[in-house]
């Protein structure tokens, strides 16, 4: 069983997840060279409107994945997703990924956005079936890159029972144990755009592309 846990991005197993992640990029992309442009910091992932999230198996961390606000008004980004390779195969990607997008409709966001690339099958068709839709396409060399955006549910209606309307939405909804009470947060600040995402049914995870395939993609002032 997987049990997700908001904890700091620089933390030990987020560190240790993270090394994984970029053993795991240059295994499948030699000559690839990861910079802190493209890939953002430990720093990038705190701030207001923000999550990190850890979920371990057996008392051992396999996946992890944060959440930023973007500038354009009521969307967040899902960024650096990953899950470790000995544990894809079992779902822990789909649950991260819905959990991510509770975070994101608990801090008043309509939709979410999130970067991959087309030679990701398996992880394009979770997506599909999570309810994302193209929305924007990066050519880079004999690869093309992907923008990906979903509409999250409405509010609970005014008629929803008062008891439920006074549940954490950080806890409660998610299913994410808090550190410290509360979810630490993915990027808020000026880091790399999102992604490649690498769910578990995944087993080729790319790291997302540069700002300027930000900009592209979003209209050139996101």
């Amino acid at each position: 069983m997987l049990t997700l846990r908001a904890e700091p991005s620089d933390g030990r197993a987020s560190r240790a997840l993270w090394d994984e992640y970029m053993a795991d990029v240059r295994e499948r992309l030699p000559g690839f060279v990861p910079t802190t442009e493209i890939f953002a910091t430990p720093e990038a992932f705190t701030g207001p409107g923000t999550a990190w999230v850890v979920g371990y198996e057996d008392g051992q961390a396999v996946c992890c994945g944060g959440l930023r606000p973007l500038p354009e008004p009521g969307v967040a980004e899902i960024k650096r997703m990953f899950v470790a390779p000995a544990a894809r195969r079992r779902g822990h990607g789909r649950v991260l990924l819905a959990a991510l997008e509770r975070l994101a409709g608990a801090f008043g966001c309509s939709r979410v956005r999130l970067f991959t690339t087309e030679v990701l099958v398996e992880a394009r068709a979770l997506y599909a079936s999570a309810g994302y839709a193209l929305v924007g396409e990066v050519a880079d060399g004999d690869r093309t890159d992907l923008w990906l955006e979903k509409a999250l549910a409405p509010p609970r209606s005014p008629g929803m029972p008062a008891a439920m309307e006074e549940r954490d939405p950080l806890h409660e909804d998610t299913g994410i144990e808090p550190d410290d009470a509360k979810p630490t947060g993915a990027e808020g600040g000026n880091g790399a755009p999102a992604p490649f995402e690498t769910p578990d049914e995944d087993p080729k995870p790319v790291e997302e592309a540069g700002d300027d395939r930000e900009r592209d993609a979003r209209g050139g002032d996101a």
